[in-house]
């Protein structure tokens, strides 16, 4: 029998027969647990997970993880199932604001469109603190970047159209925003995507499958840091064009994917291979490349120059574009100190700055102190700089393929193997076509229950919507004018609507919620239905939500039904099929993750330093090949004991043989580019002809030995077979 209210108490008899226990009971006559205490303010991350109670441990950190680890995209959406925990971490994104109400002093672009330059990267504010009278900085910049490769493009407020000087701007105010957060201050971390859980091969394993126009919205950003040095050893030629050695800002990579060339300044052949001609042609046998990924935008360079150093310079004319961006860089430092100077001859001891302006006035005075006791003298890394050092920033933006890694909320990651057209995708009886495929088995063992809620929950809402949308004939925008005379022409078919949606939250959502809708006056729900309609239901589920989501489950399925249905959808023999059974398309959250699969972690053969081992990569081989000099990690002890543990013993040695030995990399190469079919060799390396055992590792281990009198001798490892046969097996190692 349904008992009501959802307070209400009941006596039940436990197993145990001698105690009774007081429960709850709620709307549908099902005993609740105890108290849901999963308050969000305890939570941390996993507060923005409304399921974070129906799933195990593991996958609770693991999502945790993945929030702090995911890309940012450059289509995120807000998430439709909200614990209100996302407005607050809003609040602490990345963005560019007033700390304190100011005044604007003075506004200084590093490179201006009047000098003519394409972009400016970089614009200084100088403000004066209202209250304190303290003057600071606030450091515009297009992009942020603080990892390696993965950063975003900041998205510009109307108000950076106030920053004029002589305004008054309140502190707090934005003018570069994350594009992680929306106007309503709601963090975005990831992509709302249509997912049906459905067998197919390429789902084994963590493996999903991707609509080929879905992809477009996980679109995300990377930036390299390529850096170049120009000086009288090495000089630049004009491969750009007419005077131009390089890019400059806002232009695009080309696809031989060369930043710059350099090329030795040899005396002896300078007649020939610095004329006018040769100084406009790349020979690849000579010139040394400066190379990045094909297709990038620049977006910065910053240059690095010492007119008043003694040290010999590049050949006149080579470095005017250079020249262009330095004069620009001592326009910007030079204003600054300028400033500074002006500042404190008005206010000499009552000047106060922060330390985010100490800290410019001190680079700065550098750049523009033309004294020979004050000079500074440019270095990286404790190694004094050629005459001209340029360091490029260049934006890409780089679409997910196969290989890359995507979560949904739920510890649920999987790795995307293929990439289906939009006409194979899955498409179920009411026009849904999925945007995912994952594996449903992974529920079940990954005990993420979430996942089953998530979708259900959301195709609720999307029914309820879809079917007043059909009774309207609307397809498409609404304008919420019309709606309040749409819904007196149907009959009340808008409020009929809101009312299906109000006994839906009822059934999921906390209890404190009913009010808000339930005393809602006819034009808050004509309000609130065009922003459904225009957008998507967005539903309030706290962690500490005291409603059972598995009883809720069962009473929505009641009331509403089981949205569900075959699908059809083309497969790899390209006949478009149906299956039996049916399936739910519903929306789901996905993230991206930051393992993007497209570095190349393996090469052929690694680079070697002079004892024959596996050597560091420099800055010149990072940027002047197209393809990787070295592996992302070598083999150690723990692999090798992999190896021993199950292979066969040679399979160690013939691994560290073939790393280490040149005469063993020579014979490979050749054997692949002189064989026939080098895609299916039966014997690489002979070893009739070249024996373990004299890989360079050993010679050095070797040479130690002799010199402390000591000497090694090979002899072959004979191992006594007594598992099966009790034959002996003879393997020859090193």
């Amino acid at each position: 029998m349904k008992q009501s209210p959802v307070q209400l108490q009941a006596i039940f008899t436990g197993a145990s027969a001698k105690q009774n226990e007081t429960v709850m009971i709620n709307d549908y006559g099902n005993p609740m647990e105890r108290p849901n205490q999963l308050y969000r303010e305890l939570l941390s991350v996993s507060g923005l997970d409304p399921y974070v109670g129906y799933a195990t441990s593991p996958r609770k950190q693991m999502f945790a993880s993945h929030v702090g680890t995911h890309v940012t995209v450059m289509g995120a959406t807000v998430r439709r199932q909200q614990t209100g925990m996302e407005r607050q971490f809003g609040k602490f994104t990345f963005n560019t604001k007033a700390p304190v109400d100011l005044e604007v002093i003075k506004v200084i672009q590093r490179y201006p469109e009047t000098a003519g330059f394409k972009n400016n990267p970089q614009t200084i504010v100088v403000y004066e603190n209202v209250q304190t009278k303290e003057i600071g900085i606030i450091d515009l910049r297009e992009f942020q970047s603080n990892h390696p490769y993965f950063g975003f493009v900041y998205r510009s407020t109307n108000n950076i159209a106030k920053l004029t000087k002589g305004s008054f701007i309140y502190g707090g105010t934005v003018f570069l925003e994350s594009p992680s957060v929306d106007d309503q201050g709601n963090y975005k971390y990831g992509v709302e995507s249509k997912m049906i859980h459905m067998s197919h091969e390429a789902t084994s394993e963590d493996g999903i499958v991707f609509r080929k126009g879905w992809l477009k919205k996980f679109t995300y950003n990377t930036f390299e840091k390529i850096p170049a040095e120009i000086g009288p050893n090495r000089i630049p030629i004009f491969y750009h064009g007419e005077n131009k050695i390089m890019p400059d800002i806002g232009d695009r990579i080309g696809d031989d994917g060369i930043v710059m060339i350099t090329r030795e300044n040899d005396e002896d052949t300078a007649v020939f291979d610095q004329s006018p001609h040769a100084l406009r042609q790349y020979y690849p046998d000579s010139d040394r490349p400066i190379v990045a990924p094909a297709g990038g935008i620049v977006k910065d360079i910053i240059v690095y120059h010492d007119p008043l150093s003694k040290q010999a310079r590049v050949p006149d004319g080579m470095d005017e574009q250079l020249r262009k961006y330095n004069r620009a860089t001592m326009i910007f430092y030079r204003e600054i100190a300028d400033l500074w100077r002006k500042l404190y001859y008005e206010r000499k001891e009552y000047l106060r700055i922060t330390p985010e302006f100490d800290q410019l006035v001190v680079r700065a005075l550098a750049f523009t102190d033309k004294s020979e006791t004050n000079r500074i003298t440019f270095s990286h890394r404790r190694a004094k700089l050629d005459d001209w050092r340029i360091e490029f920033i260049i934006q890409y933006e780089n679409v997910p393929n196969i290989g890359n890694k995507f979560t949904g909320c739920h510890g649920d990651k999987g790795v995307a193997v293929e990439i289906w057209d939009d006409e194979r995708m899955p498409v179920d009886d009411f026009g849904n076509v999925a945007d995912v495929i994952t594996d449903p088995y992974s529920t079940v063992g990954r005990s993420i229950m979430g996942r089953v809620y998530e979708p259900k929950f959301n195709a609720v809402g999307d029914d309820i919507i879809r079917e007043l949308k059909t009774d309207l004939h609307i397809d498409g925008y609404v304008e919420p004018r019309l709606l309040a005379r749409l819904d007196q022409a149907n009959n009340g078919r808008v409020t009929k609507a809101f009312n299906e949606l109000l006994d839906f939250f009822k059934i999921i959502s906390p209890e404190r919620m009913y009010p808000l809708y339930a005393t809602s006056n006819q034009q808050e729900i004509y309000d609130y239905m065009t922003s459904v309609m225009n957008d998507a239901v967005i539903l309030y589920l706290p962690p500490e939500n005291e409603v059972k989501y598995k009883s809720a489950v069962i009473e929505v399925n009641k009331r509403f039904g089981r949205r569900e249905s075959p699908v059809t959808f083309i497969g790899n023999s390209g006949i478009r099929r149906r299956t039996k059974e049916s399936f739910l398309i519903s929306s789901v959250y996905i993230m991206l993750l930051d393992k993007t699969g497209t570095d190349w972690a393996a090469v052929s053969v690694g680079k070697l330093q002079h004892y024959g081992v596996l050597g560091q990569l420099t800055s010149v081989d990072k940027y002047t090949n197209q393809v990787r000099l070295q592996g992302s990690r070598s083999h150690g002890e723990s692999e090798y004991r992999i190896y021993l543990t199950n292979t066969k013993l040679y399979f160690a040695a013939e691994t560290a043989d073939r790393n280490n030995n040149k005469l063993v990399m020579e014979h490979m190469a050749r054997g692949i580019m002189d064989h026939p079919t080098p895609a299916r060799i039966d014997n690489l390396v002979p070893r009739n002809v070249i024996k373990y055992g004299d890989h360079r590792v050993l010679q050095i281990i070797r040479n130690l030995a002799e010199c402390m009198g000591a000497r090694q001798r090979y002899v072959p490892y004979q191992v006594q077979n007594t598992v099966a046969t009790g034959e002996e097996s003879n393997w020859n190692v090193s």
